[in-house]
């Protein structure tokens, strides 16, 4: 069970700090992106089910500038990306609880018949 608390905390620890509103900032993403990769190095367990593809992020947009033809002349995006809020807070609820509920134990023995094999 130790194995999951280091992932469990982490999380909490994120949703902790994450800012009261608004959407999530790229670094957000980016650290709840390592709490998953430094648990499947540890375990190799597959938990790419928690990862947001890069596709998900929405670049901001800033000042639009257009010339006399109405052209636009400038690349308006500002270089921020972020994720809708809401969706974030459901990834980070959905993995809190993955790593928070008992994992069955392989080496235990069940309860009742066992056929033979």
């Amino acid at each position: 069970m130790e194995i999951l608390d280091e992932p469990l905390k982490s999380l909490a620890i994120l949703k902790q700090n994450l800012p009261p509103r608004g959407d999530i900032d790229e670094t957000w993403i980016n650290e709840f992106h390592s709490i998953f990769s430094a648990y499947q190095n540890k375990t190799g367990e597959n938990v790419s089910e928690f990862f947001i593809p890069s596709s998900e992020l929405k670049k901001e947009i800033g000042i639009q500038e257009f010339n006399e033809p109405g052209e636009l002349v400038n690349d308006p995006y500002t270089g921020r990306h972020y994720y809708d809020r809401s969706f974030f807070m459901y990834k980070i609820d959905k993995a809190i609880h993955h790593f928070a509920s008992p994992k069955p134990d392989q080496n235990k023995r069940s309860i009742g018949f066992t056929p033979p094999q």
